[in-house]
């Protein structure tokens, strides 16, 4: 049966890279039945919002996968790709190949992968004016000294579970299995900031090593502060081979790791979930 995949070029700069990779994919697999949609702004602008977010989601639901630019808001397609399909692992290969401009003056031998957790984190997105926590009398998790909840200000909830968590460690775990039957490493390299935030990164922590103990014992473990991990993607890369992250951290990180071997254009990604992947 022809395969067929939905194209959201994006926001901003992102369709003048969707649109010449569309036409590369179009004379490798002249196969595959390409649905094209406008720009965020265009297809805003030509439909407005509501109707342009109906005709993206319908193209979504048919479409066997979906080849996404970057989105900055005009594009209603985020929160539907990611929450609405549940793709819940997002993957960047960081590998440098002859002819990329790498920054770094020996850049042979990069080639690891990042597993991001997509679906929670600071991401949910629940925010707020301080004073909504006044009713909790919140104190400082360091010193339990009572947090001034009538001060102008703004909170946001960081949310780590167990099942999201474990879902993405074997996922990662899976990634390392592979690599490893190619001849990697076979080593899955946790981070966070678990020293500062126990309960919530410690959860993350505890959870993705207790995987890779218990579920896949032919791997190799390790784990690091996710600042010092910050440096050893600059510092020592080659030493990586599938790093899983909690959504910020990955976010932010992958985006440095894109970096070290040339820029973002060189760092595809893919998300997915257990019925629908997009990239």
């Amino acid at each position: 049966m022809t395969k067929r995949v939905a194209v959201l070029p994006g926001d901003d700069a992102a369709p003048e890279a969707v649109a010449p990779s569309v036409a590369l994919l179009k004379a490798l697999a002249p196969d595959i039945a390409w649905d094209e949609l406008p720009s965020g702004e265009d297809g805003t602008e030509r439909w407005g919002r509501e109707e342009f977010t109906r005709r993206m989601r319908a193209a979504v639901d048919r479409a066997d996968t979906t080849l996404f630019g970057a989105a900055s808001g005009k594009t209603p397609a985020t929160t539907y790709l990611r929450w609405g399909k549940g793709t819940y692992a997002n993957v960047r290969p960081v590998r440098w190949r002859p002819g990329f401009n790498s920054p770094l003056k020996r850049p042979e031998g990069i080639d690891f992968v990042i597993v991001r957790e997509n679906l929670e984190d600071l991401y949910v997105s629940v925010e707020g004016e301080l004073s909504g926590l006044a009713p909790l009398h919140p104190r400082r998790g360091r010193d339990g000294v009572a947090i001034d909840t009538s001060a102008p200000g703004a909170f946001a909830v960081k949310v780590i579970t167990e099942e999201n968590t474990r879902n993405i460690a074997r996922f990662a775990c899976q990634q390392a299995l592979r690599r490893k039957d190619a001849g990697g490493r076979g080593k899955v390299t946790c981070s966070a900031k678990y020293n500062v935030l126990p309960t919530t990164d410690g959860l993350f922590r505890r959870v993705v090593e207790a995987v890779v103990r218990d579920e896949f014992p032919s791997l190799i473990y390790e784990e690091f502060i996710v600042d010092d991990f910050a440096r050893r993607i600059v510092a020592a890369p080659y030493d990586l081979d599938v790093v899983v992250l909690p959504n910020l951290y990955g976010d932010i990180l992958s985006d440095v790791a894109a970096g070290v071997i040339g820029g973002l254009g060189l760092a595809p990604s893919g998300c997915y979930g257990a019925s629908y992947a997009y990239f």
